[in-house]
Order: structure tokens, then C-alpha cells, then sequence
């Protein structure tokens, strides 16, 4: 009988607001759970829209109610893939209509992105996403987007931020994941000069071993992007699987 798969995580998380902008819309979350089968990893990344009034606040609510779920609700979860989807879908349709509605009476726009993934023990892995921000699956000498969107009037949907409309429609993806990969989940003021300034090199060397490596990684590489000239926020959680 072969031994159960049994993976832990290392991983850090940044989130900076740039050199121009005045606060940092971009809220991010990373949190680990030890289970009875081992441990699970959640991490999510959400962008304020910039040019809409408090995507701070659309951000920070969005983060705050994903990570009471992993922290109230995992447990229960955890057996039942279909479960977990449901109940993030619930979650999205929830607050895209709370954050739609304080937005009409109060009288302004606010949005946010949405990328979140929790990874199990057993190494499967659940992801959904709003928005433009960006999902990379780092395995070997490849690094490629795992929340591609489809194309057309149905892109247009899923490009959708939350709160910006009375409907809103997440992408979701699962698979499997096996020790040696990585995820980069990141905002557009991280992924815009990833490749065209070679930055994305610095992922593939892969010899982190404590999650401290990871976060100062990403503390360089958000230095390195800001000297390029990038004004967003930035914002990027990276996970090595062991």
C-alpha cells in the first residue's frame, strides 16, 4: 500500500503601495493551518480598483470574510470538493452585493480583484478568481498563468470586479500539485514588469527553504520594480510546495 501524500508549505507575502500612490488598496492574506492529515495553506490577493473611490475598503472586506471562512469552515470542508466551491461562490455572490449596495447609497464606486488558493495536505489545490490579477504555477524552468480567462463577451464577465455591478462571475480551477512546485499570486503592479525585465529569472532559482527567503525575495523584487518605474501598488504571495 503506497503512503499517503503528506505536503507542507513555505511561503511569504508583500504588499507595497508604490512610490506615487498616497494609500495601498492592494490587502492581502496568507494563513496556515496544521490538520490531522497535515498542513493547509490559504492565500489570497485582492487590488482595490485605483481610480475608484475606497477599493481599500472593498479589498480589506473581501480578505477579511475569505479568511474567516479558512479559519471557521476548512475543517468541514476539506472532504468535499464541491463544498469548497460552493461555498466561495456563496461568499463572491455575498459580498459583490454588499459591496455593489454601499456603493449606490453612498454614492460612489468601489471595486476590488479577487485571487484566492487554498492548498490541502494531500496536495489538491482550489482557486478562484475576479479580475485582473494574475495566478503563475512555477514548475522546473516554466512559469505559466493558471487563471487564464476564455475569450470574448465571456471574458468580459470574468474581467468583472467585484462591487462594480450587481453580478459578478469568478473563475474556478482545482488540480494537484507534487513537492519541488511553486504559486505566485500577484497583482498587475507586480506581474507588469515581471517578464519584460527578466524579473521572473529570480523565481526559477527555487532554493527557498524558510518562509522569511520567500518574503525577502519579494521585498527585493518589488525594490527592483519600483526602481523600474512602476507606480502601482504592488503585491505578490509566493508558495513553494515541499
Amino acid at each position: 500500500m503506497s503512503k499517503p501524500i503528506k505536503l507542507s508549505y513555505i511561503a511569504g507575502a508583500v504588499s507595497d503601495r508604490g512610490t506615487t500612490r498616497k494609500i495601498n488598496q492592494d490587502k492581502i492574506c496568507l494563513r496556515k493551518k496544521n490538520m490531522e492529515k497535515g498542513e493547509a495553506l490559504f492565500a489570497i490577493v485582492c487590488g482595490g480598483m485605483g481610480g475608484l473611490a475606497r477599493g481599500d475598503v472593498a479589498a480589506n472586506t473581501v480578505v477579511r470574510e475569505f479568511s474567516i471562512w479558512f479559519r471557521n469552515h476548512l475543517e468541514e470542508a476539506i472532504e468535499d470538493s464541491e463544498r469548497i466551491v460552493s461555498d466561495w461562490k456563496a461568499i463572491i455572490e455575498e459580498l459583490n452585493e454588499r459591496i455593489w449596495g454601499y456603493g449606490k447609497q453612498k454614492g460612489i464606486k468601489l471595486g476590488t480583484t479577487l485571487t484566492v488558493i487554498l492548498l490541502l495536505p494531500d496536495g489538491r489545490y482550489y482557486t478562484a478568481d475576479v479580475g485582473d490579477n494574475r495566478l503563475y504555477r512555477i514548475e522546473g524552468h516554466e512559469i505559466r498563468q493558471e487563471n487564464k480567462k476564455l475569450a470574448g463577451e465571456k471574458r468580459k464577465q470574468f474581467q468583472s470586479l467585484m462591487g462594480c455591478s450587481d453580478l459578478v462571475a469568478p473563475y474556478f480551477a482545482n488540480g494537484s500539485v507534487h513537492s519541488g512546485e511553486s504559486f505566485l499570486l500577484c497583482t498587475n503592479g507586480f506581474y507588469h514588469m515581471l517578464f519584460t525585465k527578466k524579473l521572473d529569472q529570480q523565481l526559477l532559482e527555487n532554493n527557498f527553504e524558510k518562509d522569511d527567503e520567500i518574503r525577502r525575495k519579494l521585498e527585493d523584487m518589488i525594490k527592483e520594480i519600483m526602481l523600474y518605474g512602476e507606480k502601482d501598488n504592488i503585491s505578490a504571495v509566493l508558495v513553494k510546495v515541499c
